[in-house]
């Protein structure tokens, strides 16, 4: 990628380098949701029109979590060795897919997703 892009800027540096660290968002947001800090990281998933997050720390605590999302059954499997999360869904029929999950802030996710249901 060239860096040459007519604006004064330094593509060397990161600007978001300590973000995670910080209590408070650089921009502000409209939605507010207490049940997590908002810098809390979390993996979301919407099947059938229904968002769901979960904390790593829950996933880790009970290494597979079988749940419900929109009425599909998922499972959500823990890899220690690697930190990964696994999300696959399971048809009636028992087929599997896996399912993608988007990796975001809690505060991010729920500007997003208002109504969303919080695994705990």
């Amino acid at each position: 990628m060239n860096t040459i892009t007519g604006f004064v800027r330094d593509y060397s540096s990161d600007p978001y380098k300590g973000y995670d660290q910080m209590e408070s968002t650089y921009f502000p947001v409209n939605t507010a949701d207490d049940r997590l800090v908002s810098k809390k990281p979390v993996y979301g998933i919407v099947v059938n029109g229904v968002a769901k997050a979960y904390t790593i720390e829950a996933v880790q605590a009970e290494g597979r979590v079988q749940d419900t999302v929109g009425g599909v059954r998922i499972l959500l499997q823990y890899d220690a060795a690697t930190g990964r999360v696994r999300f696959t869904r399971y048809s009636d029929a028992g087929k599997s897919e896996e399912i993608i999950p988007l990796r975001s802030y809690w505060f991010a996710w729920v500007a997003q997703y208002p109504e969303t249901e919080l695994y705990e």
